[in-house]
């Protein structure tokens, strides 16, 4: 993400859905996490937007506060299953959500579900060899171990969902310079879907308001 210029990701037309600790440095509309809370900036529970928890959650507490009640904060069910689940997971009638015990494939499901057709992936190269996290938090060798081998799970995901696209009605972009994944997506830049895409609201004509007219008033 450090090579993004990240303050033209917002604008109309477009929906931010963060995962875990993108907040604070991509402020979303909406926020999905599968850690303990407590591994995340906790402002992020006291933001306006939506987030959205693992189920069992809600009966944690965060700086004294409890989650099931703070506002627009919502928990979701989830079984381990397939990757091949997803294709009967993304309807109306969707009880729980996919799990492979990350929160990228669970994401994923859950965008579906919701509806939205085109994906553009930020911040997603799937590697550590350019550093470590956005924050310049150091990782130990077991860390980058871990995260190498949930990269290379992450990249066997991500080929077996192109191949799912006309299936799912969706499309999957990256916008990720240098990424891994570059060679299963078509990049674009911020830049060039920004001017694909309306990124100022238009401009309104008057308001108009409405007068009703029952008939003539009697004495």
């Amino acid at each position: 993400m450090n090579s993004i210029d990240l303050s033209k990701l917002r604008g109309p037309g477009k929906v931010i859905i963060g995962l875990n600790n993108s907040y604070p440095k991509v402020y979303p509309d909406i926020w999905i996490s599968a850690d303990d809370p407590h591994c995340y900036n906790r402002h992020v529970f006291f933001e306006p937007f939506m987030k959205i928890l693992r189920g069992g959650y809600n009966k944690r507490n965060v700086e004294g506060r409890s989650i099931h009640d703070l506002h627009n904060t919502y928990f979701y069910p989830h079984d381990e299953c397939f990757y091949i689940d997803l294709l009967k997971k993304v309807g109306k009638n969707t009880k729980k959500f996919v799990w492979h015990w990350d929160v990228f494939t669970l994401s994923i499901n859950i965008i579906l579900w919701m509806g939205f057709k085109e994906i553009y992936l930020v911040g997603c190269d799937l590697s550590c060899e350019r550093g470590d996290y956005h924050h310049n938090e150091k990782l130990t060798e077991n860390q980058r171990a871990y995260n190498e081998d949930l990269y290379q799970k992450l990249y066997g995901y991500l080929s077996w969902l192109k191949k799912q696209q006309e299936k799912l009605n969706m499309k999957v972009f990256s916008m990720s310079p240098l990424s891994r994944i570059n060679d299963l997506y078509p990049f674009i830049s911020i830049e060039e879907l920004n001017c694909t895409i309306a990124t100022e609201l238009p401009p309104l004509g008057p308001l108009n308001h409405t007068v009703a007219v029952d008939g003539p008033r009697k004495k």
